[in-house]
């Protein structure tokens, strides 16, 4: 059997891919590791909702989080996942003002977008269910 050898936009396709998805780990698994630390980022019209406490708000972060970096990763649902980051993110950007965390965000931001606008995902199990239907 022969190995495909991958190109550079292929290369560059998934590095892309994998880099967010593991940020977006990192950020769900540090929701449940210092959930008082998240807490205070959760804007005023959340709290009065009076929907979820500070706490349960933050753990439906990380696990929101953990599965669209999940998602990312393994190349699953592709688009529908980087739309929702962007989402995300656009909401975080919004309710945290101008601020270095901010300017990060808006980097992660354009990632997902550029993550959504790619046709084809290489090395994803979204492309190998592609060809499996074709």
């Amino acid at each position: 059997m022969e190995m495909k050898k991958i190109s550079k936009d292929e290369f560059a396709i998934l590095l892309i891919r994998h880099s967010i998805g593991i940020v977006f780990l990192l950020f769900g698994i540090d929701k449940f590791l210092n959930p008082t630390y998240w807490s205070s980022y959760i804007p005023e019209f959340i709290n009065n909702l009076n929907l979820f406490t500070n706490i349960a708000f933050i753990y439906t972060l990380g696990v929101l989080e953990l599965i669209l970096g999940l998602l990312l990763l393994i190349g699953l649902l592709t688009r529908i996942a980087s739309i929702v980051v962007a989402i995300h993110l656009l909401f975080v950007i919004t309710s945290i003002g101008y601020n270095d965390t901010a300017i990060r965000d808006f980097g992660l931001l354009l990632i997902a977008i550029a993550i959504c606008l790619i046709k084809n995902h290489p090395y994803s199990l979204d492309s190998y269910i592609k060809s499996k239907r074709a």
